[in-house]
């Protein structure tokens, strides 16, 4: 049985370089399901890890201001030469 996480994520500007994210300390994400728009947000890098670490298959609720996405971690981009994060694809359930 999957448990569920609660983790708060912050909007992610127009204009913004996946690279200066990565350069900040979060993480890009991309959360996106059935019937609705794709959202671009960001999550601190360093909490994110150490929490997928241990919780692969868990449910993560995602809380950007009022609202909250109930999601699963569908891929992890990682650069393997450099075992660093690029991106994380989450899919609402």
């Amino acid at each position: 049985m999957s448990n569920t996480i609660t983790l708060d994520i912050e909007e992610r500007t127009q204009g913004q370089n996946p690279r200066q994210i990565r350069a900040n300390g979060n993480l890009p994400i991309t959360i996106y399901g059935k019937g609705m728009d794709s959202v671009s947000a960001q999550i601190n890098t360093h909490e994110f890890k150490h929490i997928y670490r241990d919780n692969k298959d868990a449910v993560y609720e995602l809380k950007l201001g009022k609202k909250t996405y109930k999601t699963v971690v569908q891929n992890l981009q990682i650069n393997y030469g450099t075992t660093e994060e690029l991106n994380v694809e989450f899919k609402v359930i």
